[in-house]
């Protein structure tokens, strides 16, 4: 009779310690985290559709614009690659040639030419593919400084 006592004591041990008033651990899924813009979701042609800058917002081109920024208000890129970018000026006298260096995508940032121009861009959590909008980081040339802050629409 000890030896049945002795091990209903130890079942009823056992019983306590794996029961608790805690409710279950839930398992809770993991959120998908979007991988943000790729290199490859660049690539292609994107057209320049306007540029606001300072509260006003220039769209095509316009002579204003031209005055006011020169080449670089007005910008089109031509994505080459994963690794390549081209920047045109539609605008220009040559709209169709484009200047081509090497490019990064890093944290939604485009460095283009080595720090050349750095854009980040402002809509990763609404990135459709056909609309790009670039917010100018910073650009290598005193003269071209009063561009930083300035976003670009393009399309595609």
């Amino acid at each position: 009779m000890k030896k049945v006592n002795y091990f209903l004591t130890i079942l009823f041990a056992v019983a306590l310690l794996s029961t608790s008033c805690e409710k279950d651990d839930s398992i809770v899924p993991v959120p998908e985290v979007p991988e943000g813009i790729t290199t490859e979701d660049l690539v292609g042609h994107w057209d320049f559709v306007s540029l606001e800058i300072d509260g006003t917002t220039y769209t095509g081109c316009s002579e204003e614009l031209r005055n006011i920024y020169g080449s670089y208000g007005s910008i089109s890129l031509i994505i080459l690659s994963t690794t390549t970018l081209g920047i045109s000026d539609p605008c220009g006298d040559n709209p169709d040639d484009y200047y081509d260096a090497e490019y990064v995508l890093e944290n939604n940032e485009i460095d283009w030419d080595e720090g050349w121009l750095i854009f980040s861009i402002e809509n990763v959590d609404t990135f459709n593919g056909s609309k790009l909008i670039l917010k100018l980081k910073d650009i290598v040339g005193e003269n071209n400084n009063v561009l930083i802050g300035g976003i670009y629409t393009l399309s595609r």
